[in-house]
């Protein structure tokens, strides 16, 4: 018997089938022309349709958090509001390419859109249902307390056992569920208020916002291939993955193993941090493509400056280009980004664009693109550098 094995296979065969079937859906704003790009797209596979909860809160949040507004917001096949309502179907897909996403309570038909994940608020004590659905397993106090107290992450770890995912038990990290560098969104939105550790250093690092990943598999997800969303297995509701964005050259790798695959049992993790992730992870410039076209009007909803800084109250403005869209609030990461003025280089304006992802206007030529590989000796693919391989305390 050879003692040397053959070499392993890939997770899934690369076949031109899925790539000739992956297409999109467009969800588009009423009170917008057709020279606008659709308010949101989500990639669909072998015409398999997109999940009508994840249309329906995604829009639902990209409009101002409206899903509890009467009259509710609804779709419909065709810009008249007066056309017939699409209602979620009984097995939950949508499957048409095209939608339009009405809010009725905002009598202007160019209701206001949320720019950037830093201008969202977290609607408190309103989280849509799916979400407070979701069973999350409590870990007991006396046991909690007994986990090692190794670095400040690392319980989580222990906790978990294995990627919540892939279930590997090797190159595991503990994953932010609200990333850690929105930090300053965390504390303006007040989200210690779901922590169970109320003695935790760094609040964004409570078990609570934590779970065990595989150290890839942490990147793809906060790259935002993917996101987490509660999605209906055996009338029942449970966290599963949803592909957002990818690279052609490896589109079918991701969708195979992570699109609506469920997640394995959560520990700790709080339903509110589960729905902040969804919210921060569909504003990228794939899934809202809306400020794509330049030199047009749009009607958005921004924070307003405080002397403090970014405060949760909201203002809308109507601003003739995003180019023109006034500094009303700082970033909302420890980036410590401007997130709604132009580069201070000499510049063709054709260069520019919105980006969702930035919260800024950005040149084109500058794009920290999220579909390559991940640099492991940038201090962006790391937590902190105390997460780097060659930096972590061994776990006894």
């Amino acid at each position: 018997m050879p003692r040397i094995k053959p070499v392993l296979p890939p997770p899934i065969p690369a076949t031109v089938g899925l790539m000739e079937e992956t297409g999109g859906m467009s969800i588009l704003h009423p009170g917008y022309s057709n020279g606008y790009t659709p308010l949101l797209r989500f990639l669909t596979f072998r015409d398999e349709g997109v999940d009508y909860d994840m249309v329906y809160y995604a829009a639902c949040i990209v409009a101002g958090n409206v899903w509890s507004d009467i009259p509710a917001p609804f779709l419909t096949k065709e810009a008249d509001p007066g056309s017939p309502h699409v209602t979620r179907p009984d097995d939950g897909i949508l499957r048409d390419n095209q939608y339009y996403f009405h809010v009725p309570k905002c009598e202007d038909p160019k209701y206001p859109i949320t720019p950037s994940f830093g201008d969202w608020v977290f609607p408190h004590d309103n989280v849509p249902q799916i979400w407070r659905e979701l069973v999350i397993n409590q870990i007991p106090l006396a046991v909690r307390s007994r986990l090692p107290a190794v670095r400040h992450r690392f319980p989580a770890v222990i906790r978990d056992g294995s990627c919540r995912i892939t279930q590997a038990v090797s190159a595991l990290v503990a994953a932010h569920v609200v990333p850690i560098f929105e930090t300053n969104w965390f504390i303006q939105n007040g989200m210690s208020r779901y922590n169970i550790d109320l003695t935790v250093v760094s609040m964004i690092d409570d078990a609570a916002n934590l779970f065990a990943l595989r150290g890839d598999v942490r990147w793809q997800f906060d790259q935002k291939h993917f996101t987490a969303m509660p999605k209906l297995v055996d009338n029942q509701y449970q966290l599963v993955g949803h592909m957002l964005q990818s690279s052609m050259s490896y589109m079918h790798e991701e969708e195979y193993l992570y699109h609506d695959r469920p997640f394995l049992q959560l520990n700790d993790v709080a339903r509110e941090f589960l729905f902040a992730r969804f919210a921060w992870s569909i504003f990228n410039d794939t899934t809202i493509p809306f400020f794509e076209v330049k030199g047009q009007p749009f009607t958005v909803r921004v924070r307003k400056e405080a002397d403090s800084g970014p405060s949760v109250e909201l203002a809308v403005h109507t601003v003739s280009s995003m180019t023109s869209l006034p500094s009303l609030r700082q970033g909302s990461s420890s980036k410590k980004r401007t997130r709604d003025e132009p580069a201070k280089e000499q510049h063709d304006d054709s260069d520019l664009f919105w980006s969702i992802e930035e919260g800024k206007m950005v040149n084109i030529n500058q794009i920290d693109y999220p579909f390559g590989d991940p640099d492991f000796n940038s201090p962006k693919f790391y937590d902190s550098e105390s997460d780097r391989p060659d930096k972590c305390e061994r776990l006894e």
